[in-house]
């Protein structure tokens, strides 16, 4: 259940440094977003596993069906529609017939139209997910999904050939149709289509260049952005898709992206107040260093809310955590509104449940669960009487507890102690903190661990697959059939998740997933994880900069406003 937990937010902008800077200036341009960035073409569909790179993607490369960004609702993208075939398990997709693959022409710079883009590409992309060779984390997700990709994924890598991708149900009846058989009802998958992972390709390019065919001498794509000019570890530049639909294309302005590679924060702060870039990151120490100085900058401050929740995890195969008063009075306890201003100030948000915001079938943050005001799920009095029905009134007789997290990650731990001793009366002792490596972190709260090994508690964090609330409530392993590290026992919570997965009625399953976050998390919960807090970082953005939503901001450019006089005024005056 623990990944290495990135703020996609931050991410999106590219605040991953490393390099040298070189930053060329030009005269009269293009409406033009100046940003950090991770210059290189490590995107490959079938291969991105961070933020970065899938927010390139979706510059590059057009999915089935999109998000609206500012909704984040299910709206069409490459394909028109849709439909479920319950007797066979079968995902019918109509798509459009004016997409175009395109790329740069070298020699002329020119962005020319290769060919359309047909249902076949996405047969190709969907089978390369599906190949144990291309290294995608996503595979296994994947392949529990789509009929016959299980056994392509588990093959040995040396015995697979052309004819064994044959087994991966998915298939291309015409240009304009694409059916995908699933293992089961999965109506849920729908959503999953959005991954990098089942994206169209150009397998003839592929075939061509091999794993260069991503290079900028080789790429072909088919989304809002082409890149045109790239210094390695430097500066990658792209270009508006001028054969993109315009229905397809966002609402912005921008017509040209500049990405650059600072060496580090400090670095990117200056150039941003330097107006050499529009938008940046910003560390603890920058914040401290640099906002009580420039008292304009904190009109330009955003807490950009992330899509990452970490929650305080139970092993229910133990005592104490066996007893559900245990586990809500454990939970209740927790101050979250307190812990992200005052210990972790500007790194998140309280949360009570479990399914982040962007996903279909999420709650509002501020819904759902016991909520007291601004804490979200802090509720002391009833902490104490839910421990007291435990068996502990102000915490006599609570047994010593394990607290595992990663090394590095015992602040929380030292917070837990400090609320449990003022609201429930637990000694600091109560809770023993142990850090460790994440493999061996991992081995610990395996299911299969034996309990005098299993921790009684751990902080784990989840950053969803795909923009579906099954990553969240099954896929996370909080449903006893899944991964399972809470070593839960099987309730009607667990048959409500799955007959989420098979509902066809998008509303009912929504409705049904809001109800299984209330089961989890309301005073009658079931509480098998405490959800703490959700991401979110600091962010500066250039009064000139602006868009409809957040999310927009940060990962679609198509759908960034540039007010250009204003910011070539103030790049001229810098």
């Amino acid at each position: 259940m623990i990944r290495s937990i990135v703020l996609r937010g931050l991410l999106a902008t590219g605040l991953l440094m490393g390099g040298n800077l070189a930053l060329a200036q030009s005269g009269a341009e293009p409406v033009t977003y100046h940003i950090l960035g991770i210059p290189h073409f490590l995107v490959d569909p079938q291969t991105v596993l961070e933020a970065g790179q899938f927010m390139l993607d979706q510059q590059y490369f057009l999915s089935l069906i999109d998000f609206d960004p500012v909704t984040r609702q299910i709206v069409p993208r490459l394909a028109t529609a849709w439909a479920f075939d319950e007797a066979t398990d079968t995902w019918t997709f109509s798509l459009r017939d004016d997409v175009s693959w395109v790329r740069r022409e070298t020699e002329t710079g020119e962005i020319v139209r290769v060919r359309p883009v047909v249902a076949a590409d996405f047969v190709t992309g969907i089978r390369r997910a599906c190949d144990p060779r291309m290294g995608n984390v996503y595979t296994p997700i994947i392949a529990a999904n789509i009929a016959g990709c299980q056994a392509v994924a588990e093959a040995d890598p040396a015995a697979l050939k052309s004819e064994s991708f044959e087994q991966v149900e998915v298939r291309a009846p015409d240009e304009t149709t694409l059916t995908i058989r699933l293992t089961g009802p999965r109506l849920y998958f729908l959503s999953m289509t959005w991954l990098p992972a089942l994206r169209a390709v150009p397998g003839e390019v592929i075939d061509q260049y091999g794993t260069d065919w991503t290079t900028l001498e080789h790429i072909v794509t088919n989304g809002p952005f082409v890149p045109t000019r790239y210094v390695p570890e430097v500066r990658l530049e792209f270009e508006r898709n001028p054969w993109l639909p315009a229905d397809l294309a966002g609402p912005g302005n921008v017509e040209q992206v500049v990405m650059v590679n600072p060496p580090d924060w400090t670095t990117a702060l200056l150039l941003y107040l330097d107006n050499e870039i529009d938008l940046t990151g910003l560390g603890q120490e920058d914040i401290n260093a640099y906002l009580p100085e420039n008292p304009d900058l904190l009109e330009q401050l955003v807490l950009e809310v992330g899509e990452a929740v970490y929650a305080l995890d139970f092993d229910l195969g133990q005592p104490p955590f066996d007893n559900v008063h245990a586990r809500r009075a454990f939970s209740a306890a927790i101050d979250r509104q307190t812990y992200v201003t005052e210990i972790v100030p500007g790194s998140g948000v309280p949360m009570m449940h479990w399914v982040g915001p962007g996903s279909f079938g999420a709650s509002p943050v501020d819904q759902v669960g016991i909520d007291q005001g601004p804490s979200r799920g802090f509720d002391p009095d009833f902490a104490r009487a839910e421990l007291a029905l435990a068996g502990y009134p102000d915490c006599r007789g609570f047994p010593e507890v394990t607290y595992a997290t990663w090394q590095g990650g015992e602040l929380l731990g030292e917070y837990l102690q400090g609320i449990y001793e003022t609201y429930l009366g637990c000694p600091p002792e109560t809770l023993r903190i142990e850090a460790y490596d994440f493999l061996t972190m991992l081995e610990l709260i395996a299911k299969e661990s034996p309990s005098e090994q299993h921790p009684e508690l751990w902080i784990s964090g989840w950053f969803p697959d795909y923009p579906d609330a099954n990553n969240w409530l099954y896929d996370a392993g909080l449903h006893c059939e899944s991964t399972n590290n809470m070593r839960a026992a099987c309730t009607a919570w667990d048959d409500l998740v799955l007959a989420a997965q098979t509902e066809p009625d998008q509303e009912r399953r929504a409705a049904m997933y809001r109800e299984a976050e209330e089961l989890m998390f309301g005073y009658a919960g079931e509480f098998r994880i405490a959800p703490i807090v959700l991401s979110a970082g600091s962010v500066l953005v250039k009064p000139w900069v602006s868009a409809p939503s957040d999310y927009a901001l940060l990962n679609r450019w198509d759908w960034i406003t540039v007010d250009a006089a204003m910011q070539q005024a103030a790049r001229a005056a810098s």
